[in-house]
């Protein structure tokens, strides 16, 4: 047993793990965990969507479960939500604020718009740092604020960081192993093709 928990122990994803991804790889990461709980709760992968093309216009979303979830589902928020991933290392609470605005501030982001006329859920997820729970019910409030001065009275927001998404990910296995590919002494096929050196036997002509 102690060998088995050492084992784990080795394999544990941190906080800095997680701080340490780049913007692309931290969208990846999450779009892995969201793809995980929708196999483990049997619901169809078709159902989430979330863009890899990072640097798209998104209206506001970089990710959208477009199923019923359950109200006791320990991560993800009942009902239908919507994500948006930072990979940023400070994200104060005026950049909470922007995030879901309009660059000019009149109105709210389109896809963030059309998910709160919906009664659905929004979800920002902040990769750079761990914000302790006060520093998180702040963001939270401030957006809420924000939804309530635009007319959506009645939201749910939540805002997980760094520390929350590395418990998420130790509860993942799979996940855990794509983010210790390197420590398990595996590669993925794009590392494999770009790190490997092909030696080639020589030609029966050449010999």
């Amino acid at each position: 047993m102690a060998l088995i928990e050492s084992y784990m122990k080795a394999f544990e994803v941190t906080k800095e793990d997680i701080e340490r991804l780049d913007e692309y790889s931290f969208t990846n990461v999450m779009q892995k965990l969201l793809r995980a709980e929708m196999s483990k709760l049997r619901l169809k992968q078709s159902d989430l969507t979330v863009s890899l093309d990072i640097h798209d216009p998104d209206g506001g979303l970089d990710g959208y479960i477009g199923c019923e979830i359950s109200e006791d589902h320990p991560w993800l928020p009942s009902g239908r939500s919507g994500w948006q991933f930072k990979a940023v290392r400070n994200f104060s609470t005026s950049q909470a604020e922007a995030e879901v605005l309009k660059g000019d501030k009149t109105d709210i982001k389109p896809r963030i718009k059309k998910l709160l006329e919906q009664g659905e859920s929004y979800v920002l997820v902040i990769g750079g740092k761990d914000y302790n729970p006060d520093q998180l019910e702040e963001r939270e409030n401030k957006i809420s604020v924000v939804f309530k001065t635009k007319g959506f009275t009645e939201s749910t927001v939540k805002v997980y960081s760094s520390g929350q998404i590395a418990e998420w990910v130790n509860s993942n296995p799979s996940v855990v192993v794509h983010l210790r590919l390197n420590r398990a002494n595996f590669k993925d096929i794009r590392e494999w093709k770009n790190t490997s050196i092909v030696i080639k036997e020589p030609s029966v002509s050449a010999i």
